[in-house]
């Protein structure tokens, strides 16, 4: 065989590599996106442990004075487009007393602050969000609407890689 039997009999193989790599990579994808559609609230089993012991959180408990809260919720990363658990609350309050108060409860628990946005003012959602050193890819979060005054949340967010403030 030439050399440009051996350069073409390379580039075969090659083509075919990519061809056999696509046809792996696709079928995952495939499979994976179908056993999510059958089976939605199949969840990683260390989710579920991670969404339990946020749940347990004495913190969601804890209502401002004045506060109107709303139902809990549990939302698995499994059940998010963007693979992030959230175990939160929704209340509605005046927003200067429950800044205050939930800088104070988070602090008390070991929880740091580590951003900080303003008071809505404009169209986008902002808060604050705490870190945990005992709570591994799990963040703290008191947001506040700027869609529908008054209104906020108190979540922990949480998935099974790295997760942090600077990338919520």
């Amino acid at each position: 065989m030439g050399a440009v039997g051996s350069r073409s009999l390379g580039l075969f193989l090659a083509m075919l590599a990519v061809v056999v790599a696509a046809v792996v990579v696709g079928g995952w994808l495939v499979f994976r996106t179908a056993a999510q559609a059958l089976f939605p609230d199949h969840c990683d089993q260390a989710d579920e442990r991670t969404a339990a012991r946020l749940e347990r959180e004495d913190v969601l408990a804890l209502e401002p004075p004045g506060v109107e809260a709303q139902p809990r919720f549990t939302k698995m990363p499994c059940q998010d487009d963007d693979n992030v658990g959230a175990v939160g609350h929704d209340f509605r309050g005046e927003y200067a007393e429950t800044e205050t108060f939930y800088k104070q409860a988070f602090a008390e628990r070991g929880w740091q602050l580590r951003v900080e946005e303003a008071v809505p003012s404009g169209s986008g959602d902002v808060g604050f969000c705490f870190e945990h050193p005992d709570f591994t890819n799990t963040t703290a979060v008191v947001r506040f609407s700027a869609a529908i005054p008054h209104q906020y949340t108190v979540m922990f967010r949480f998935r099974s890689v790295e997760y942090t403030c600077a990338l919520t």
